[in-house]
């Protein structure tokens, strides 16, 4: 079995979709034996290597080396040590003269393939800010761009390929659809109906997700007892965004239940857009922090009312779902026992300031750990 796949969690997710969905009880011993036989028929229908390998038509040669074409080359460094990481692209014209650039520092990444991963989702979203609508991406990560082009997403990069699909779908939809088309399908369309295809596209898959249920209105139901024990850390998140550049301040505050605080952390971020995001992005940040600590038993607070819906009712949208399914996997793995609710912005005054202050200064420092 492949070190990337893991039948467990999948089959925990069978398990409970089947109790929810279909009121059906699965035995222990048949959870995982049922997702490994779902993974192996997973990897048999991926296209074998020498699909993988097959050149580019000469077509999309011809398409990606127009003079409108942008080519962005990417790459990262990584500190085994610290978690840190350094992301960097480059975007030039076909002729090599160079037409912009960016660089990022990350903390708290897990490895030099996420950290690759992020430098290509960064300089994705620097080329959207940009306008550039034909890219031509180049990485010598060469397993990550057979993932990107593939759709072949492990575990540990499914929250940040998501992000990178759903990027290059909305923003560079020729090229793409184009790409994808002439390699595995070898047909040509006309860039009218690539474009009314991805947007309809798009539209399925929103209108087939899971609509969260309207909440009754009803005083909610005390908090579980794991939630109220002493052990229980409180974290306060929150961010401020600049919509003008695209620059967010991200911020987290773990207190005990009697308000002591425990540590803090933020985060300067750019090419976020829109505010819903880096809101998002802070609470990724908070949980990834949380686990570095050994917390296990969190209880999330934040001022973004949809998000904490989002979050708790797994409704994801389109925009947020990379970033969505990186929280839900943080919460599934490093907690015990997990909670959010919202709060007013009145009583969420600390963490604001410390996110304003990021965005302000273009600062991520990360607190110490509790004693």
């Amino acid at each position: 079995m492949s070190g990337s796949l893991r039948p467990r969690p999948l089959g925990l997710w069978i398990n409970r979709n089947l109790r929810t969905f279909e009121n059906k009880q699965t035995s222990p011993p048949e959870i995982p034996s049922r997702a490994i036989s779902l993974l192996r028929e997973w990897e048999t229908a991926q296209p074998t290597s020498s699909d993988r390998s097959r050149p580019l038509p000469p077509q999309l040669l011809t398409q990606i080396s127009s003079p409108s074409t942008i080519i962005c080359n990417t790459d990262a460094a990584w500190n085994k040590d610290t978690k840190d990481s350094g992301l960097a692209w480059i975007f030039t014209s076909p002729t090599g003269r160079e037409i912009t650039r960016g660089c990022s520092h990350q903390t708290i990444v897990s490895s030099p393939l996420m950290a690759e991963a992020l430098a290509i989702r960064a300089a994705l979203e620097h080329a959207v800010s940009l306008n550039i609508t034909i890219i031509w991406l180049r990485s010598d990560c060469k397993g990550l761009i057979q993932a990107i082009f593939t759709n072949q997403r492990s575990v540990e990069l499914f929250g940040v390929l998501s992000d990178i699909e759903s990027t290059i779908i909305s923003s560079f939809a020729f090229f793409t659809h184009l790409l994808n088309q002439l390699t595995f399908e070898n047909k040509q369309l006309a860039p009218i109906k690539i474009l009314s295809k991805s947007i309809r596209l798009l539209k399925d898959w929103e209108h087939a997700q899971i609509k969260p249920p309207q909440a009754p209105n009803i005083p909610p139901p005390p908090f579980p007892n794991q939630i109220a024990a002493s052990s229980t850390t409180v974290c306060f998140t929150d961010a401020a965004w600049n919509k003008a550049t695209n620059e967010a301040g991200l911020a987290w505050i773990f207190t005990t239940r009697s308000g002591q605080e425990i540590s803090r952390g933020c985060l300067y971020q750019e090419h976020v857009s829109p505010a819903l995001m880096a809101e998002s992005l802070a609470i990724r940040a908070a949980l990834g922090h949380a686990a570095s600590l050994d917390i296990t038993i969190i209880w999330l607070r934040s001022d973004c009312k949809g998000l904490i819906q989002a979050i708790t009712t797994n409704h994801r949208s389109v925009e947020l779902f990379g970033v969505l399914a990186d929280i839900e996997s943080i919460i599934s793995i490093a907690f015990l026992s997990f909670h959010a609710s919202f709060l007013p912005r009145s009583q969420n005054g600390p963490a604001d300031s410390l996110a304003k202050a990021s965005l302000c200064n273009k600062t991520s420092v990360l607190g110490p750990s509790p004693h």
